[in-house]
């Protein structure tokens, strides 16, 4: 490639022609009245203030998007990211990128399906299969189910799950078994309990009562009798309750909880036999 042409600062054009009503200058770098020396060669001056130009009319062959320097290269850039679109959106029609990858969420288990297939794996007293589907507490719970199988499915409300007796009549307001399901697996089991002595239906409900837990209740009470118990919520920081021991009387047994200002009476009924349960709740103020 030919060189650049340089247009120098002065008086004197590049192609060495004088500028037209200039006086010609001494070389600045000769020494006056010194005469060349034969055979030596001209040195610039050192001071010769020397600007470089690319005057790209003048070069033959040489396109103008080439000529070095920043807006040659600001050119180039805007060329390729101008490109870069076009060649993306070729890509995609030629079917060349990659395509979206959808995927789905897992689906878990419905309660009643996961609760149906605890009561199964129980009812074949398999507790492998009941493992799979339920939490070791749920498992050791169901397994110790006193009475016979419940005879319906009663289905479920939110994630509690209902077997309920229809052939025989048990203790408490399940009537049957509870299943509480948590994402794929049973986590608790309320149930009807055989509980033979009055006292120990009556501590169960005060328990239960203390903790907050109805279907807790419900094991070893009717329902009438946990509604009445619940409807006020126990208070930690309240009055202490006393247990007093269960009397005899002509239906069954009265359990009393003593407290300042009066008592509470759980009404029980029963054998031990067939199993006490809490049938009323009612209080006497002193």
């Amino acid at each position: 490639m030919a060189p650049f042409p340089l247009a120098v600062t002065g008086t004197s054009r590049p192609d060495g022609e004088a500028r037209p009503g200039a006086e010609a200058r001494p070389d600045a770098g000769a020494r006056p009245g010194a005469g060349a020396r034969p055979g030596a060669r001209a040195r610039p001056h050192k001071r010769a203030a020397i600007r470089v130009q690319a005057d790209v009319t003048t070069v033959p062959g040489m396109s103008r998007r080439w000529v070095p320097g920043a807006t040659a290269t600001t050119a180039v850039a805007a060329l390729l990211i101008a490109s870069f679109p076009a060649a993306a959106n070729a890509a995609a029609r030629a079917g060349t990128s990659t395509p979206a990858t959808t995927v789905s969420p897992a689906k878990t288990a419905s309660p009643a399906k996961v609760s149906n297939a605890l009561f199964r794996a129980w009812n074949a007293r398999d507790r492998a299969a009941a493992a799979r589907v339920a939490t070791p507490s749920a498992v050791r719970s169901i397994f110790a189910y006193v009475y016979r199988t419940p005879d319906v499915f009663a289905g479920c409300a939110g994630n509690a799950c209902r077997f309920t007796h229809t052939s025989v009549r048990v203790p408490g307001g399940h009537n049957g078994l509870l299943l509480v399901v948590s994402g794929s697996k049973v986590t608790r089991v309320y149930q009807s309990r055989h509980v033979t002595k009055p006292s120990t239906a009556a501590g169960h409900l005060f328990r239960a009562w203390q903790k907050g837990d109805r279907n807790l209740g419900l094991e070893v009470a009717a329902r009438p009798a946990v509604n009445t118990l619940f409807r006020v919520r126990f208070d930690p920081r309240g009055v202490p309750y006393f247990f007093q021991g269960c009397t005899k009387e002509k239906t069954g047994y009265g359990c009393a909880y003593s407290y300042e200002g009066g008592a509470m009476f759980m009404r029980v009924k029963g054998s031990a036999v067939r199993g006490y349960e809490v049938r009323s709740i009612d209080y006497i103020a002193d």
